[in-house]
């Protein structure tokens, strides 16, 4: 996301949109659940459909939707290697002044803090993930995912979120209240 406030744009690189670097969690939580195409014979597991993408090396996620576990867990190591080196290269950036007006927030994942939020309200780890592809949030994963990095950037960045526009009063007066759309 970027946003521009004032002469100074600022950008947010964000690893939730696949909850990316440990996706060991997505296998551990999907592998022996019913995909959807074995639903009429209860016979075809996330498993199934994950080592039969990798045979036809066609999987988009060989690494993590393996049923491998060395294969898992190497594949995290060099997740956890980019991520480090994401950061390093943001901070970098943000202390280099290379760009005056320019300002990118990093945010790491955060997939155990959204889990967690979901599991107060009752959704076990595999509730919130797609259930056709079984490796993206669904929208129960992304409505869990919105406070838990809007809590972050307040706590670590609160001058990424702007003020609130001073002229959102005169708006709803103009056009009604359209429920923020």
């Amino acid at each position: 996301a970027v946003v521009s406030t004032q002469s100074t744009w600022q950008a947010v690189v964000s690893t939730q949109s696949t909850w990316a670097v440990d996706g060991r969690t997505l296998y551990n939580s999907m592998h022996d659940k019913i995909h959807p195409l074995g639903r009429l014979r209860n016979d075809v597991t996330y498993r199934n459909v994950y080592d039969f993408l990798n045979c036809l090396q066609i999987s988009p996620c060989w690494g993590w939707m393996n049923s491998d576990e060395a294969t898992r867990n190497k594949t995290t190591a060099i997740g956890v290697q980019q991520d480090q080196a994401l950061q390093a290269i943001i901070t970098e950036l943000n202390n280099s002044n290379a760009f005056r007006n320019i300002e990118v927030l990093y945010i790491p994942p955060l997939f155990d803090e959204i889990m967690a939020l979901a599991a107060q309200h009752g959704y076990e780890h595999w509730e919130l993930i797609e259930p056709v592809d079984g490796f993206h949030p669904n929208q129960i994963g992304n409505y869990y995912e919105v406070p838990v990095v809007w809590d972050y950037i307040q706590k670590h960045a609160p001058g990424f979120i702007p003020n609130r526009n001073p002229y959102n009063h005169a708006i709803i007066q103009e056009f009604g209240d359209q429920g923020g759309y």
